[in-house]
């Protein structure tokens, strides 16, 4: 599902967001613990209060710390802000 920004990317952010969108599996590194983090997101997201998005911000963090200690050394990922 494409979103209104979309057709505001350039063509390059485009192909990254049309990549993404493909995956339909992330294997998460073994040792992970996620489930809390991202279950909390998704709560966050649906009371749609007045400190939603410094919560989410917080909660995208931990889960981001996460997935990088368990990944370990020489992992490496990429976030591309969005708005």
């Amino acid at each position: 599902m494409r979103f209104a920004y979309y057709d505001r990317l350039s063509p390059s952010r485009q192909s990254i967001y049309r990549d993404s969108d493909a995956i339909e599996v992330l294997e998460l590194p073994v040792g992970a613990i996620v489930a809390a983090p991202v279950g909390a997101i998704a709560t966050v997201c649906f009371a749609q209060t007045a400190s939603t998005r410094g919560a989410v911000v917080r909660l995208c963090s931990m889960t981001g710390c996460r997935l990088s200690r368990a990944a370990g050394p020489g992992a490496r990922a990429r976030a591309a802000s969005v708005g």
